[in-house]
C-alpha cells in the first residue's frame, strides 16, 4: 500500500473535521456557545460540538436539539433545525420519515423552505442539495426537488410548479400561476414563501 495512504489511515478522522463558531439550543432551553461541525448528511443522528475549537468533542443526538447556528467561511450566519421529511417512494407517494433530519433554513413564514445535504444526487454522480417545503400548521417538510451543491434553485422548473400545485391545490391554488422561473432564479426559492404570505394562507 502507498505510504501516503497508510499514514492517512492512521490519522483520526476528527482531525479533518471542520468546526464553525456558533451555538446550539437544546430542547430543554439550554443554549451553548462554542464550535459545531455541520452534519455531513441530512440523516446523521447526532451533531458534534466543542466549547473550544480544539477542545473535547460532545455529541448531541438529533432528538435533543431544537436548533443550531453557525457562522460560515463567508462570515454569514446559517441556521439549522431538525425536521421530519417527506420523500416520494417508488410509487410516487410521499413517505414521512419516522426520524428527524437536519435541514438548513432558507426562509420561514406561514410556509417555510428548507434544504438538506443529500449523500448523492439521483444520477449518483455527486452530492447535492434537497429542497423541502413545510406547509402551514404542519410539522414536516415535503420534497420539492434537488439541485447541485451551491445552487439555490431546482433546475426543473415545470416539475417544481407541478409539485407545488399538488401541495397547495386546496390551500392556495393561485400560487401555481404566481411563480415565475426568472424570479426564482434571481431571488431564490424563498420567494415562494413571500408569494404565499402575500396571497394565501390564514391571516
Amino acid at each position: 500500500m502507498n505510504r501516503f495512504f497508510l499514514i492517512l489511515f492512521f490519522i483520526p478522522f476528527s482531525l479533518f473535521a471542520k468546526f464553525y463558531p456558533g451555538s446550539i439550543t437544546l430542547y430543554d432551553g439550554v443554549k451553548k456557545n462554542g464550535f459545531l461541525e455541520i452534519p455531513h448528511n441530512y440523516n446523521d443522528d447526532h451533531i458534534r460540538f466543542r466549547l473550544e475549537k480544539n477542545g473535547k468533542t460532545e455529541n448531541f443526538e438529533i432528538d435533543y436539539v431544537r436548533s443550531f447556528e453557525i457562522v460560515n467561511d463567508r462570515n454569514t450566519a446559517e441556521n439549522y433545525i431538525p425536521l421530519y421529511l417527506g420523500n416520494p417512494d417508488s410509487k410516487g407517494d410521499i413517505y414521512i420519515a419516522k426520524k428527524k433530519s437536519w435541514v438548513k433554513i432558507i426562509k420561514e413564514g406561514k410556509i417555510s423552505i428548507y434544504s438538506a445535504t443529500l449523500p448523492f444526487l439521483p444520477d449518483n454522480a455527486s452530492r447535492g442539495i434537497g429542497y423541502y417545503i413545510k406547509r402551514q400548521n404542519e410539522h414536516h417538510g415535503l420534497y420539492l426537488g434537488v439541485g447541485k451543491k451551491g445552487f439555490n434553485f431546482c433546475s426543473d422548473f415545470n416539475t417544481l410548479k407541478n409539485i407545488l400545485k399538488v401541495y397547495f391545490e386546496k390551500d392556495c391554488p393561485a400560487l401555481f400561476d404566481l411563480i415565475i422561473s426568472a424570479d426564482l432564479q434571481n431571488n431564490g426559492l424563498g420567494q415562494i414563501v413571500e408569494l404565499y404570505e402575500q396571497n394565501c394562507g390564514a391571516k
